[in-house]
């Protein structure tokens, strides 16, 4: 799976007359706010999409550290976005990983309602043992 990795943006900006300030500005965003993202790794898909088109590097440049800047494709019409936004999910999961994580956490959430019932039944034999009272709706509404 690929990783973001937005710390390219501050060797693309360097680049740049400007830098970080002018980038910054050209898609709309704080100084800090940029700094913000690029230290925490998140960005907003499309602010990463008007990085890519200042820097004339495809989206999936932020994604693979491996790959070099190579000029942005000049796309018409709304094929632009079909094909951004796929370059953005060239990393993501595939079906079959995201079905096993779904059925792994599946199997957890099994395992935790049969031990919450294990315990429910341990503390129900113990209040019995001594003789504490169960709620009844009477005594709750009381209460």
């Amino acid at each position: 799976m690929k990783i973001m990795d937005l710390k390219k943006i501050k060797k693309l900006s360097e680049k740049r007359r400007g830098g970080l300030t002018k980038v910054a500005a050209d898609i709309g965003m704080s100084v800090p706010n940029l700094h913000r993202c690029i230290n925490n790794n998140e960005i907003k898909a499309s602010d990463l999409e008007n990085l890519a088109k200042i820097f004339e590097v495809p989206v999936s440049y932020f994604f693979d550290e491996e790959e070099q800047p190579a000029p942005a494709k000049k796309r018409k019409g709304c094929g632009d976005a079909i094909l951004s936004v796929a370059e953005t999910l060239a990393g993501a999961p595939s079906r079959e990983e995201l079905q096993a994580k779904i059925d792994h956490l599946e199997e957890e959430l099994a395992s935790a309602r049969r031990q919450m019932d294990i315990n429910y039944r341990y503390i129900t034999m113990l209040e019995q043992q001594l003789g504490i009272e169960q709620p009844t709706e009477k005594n709750t509404a009381t209460a």
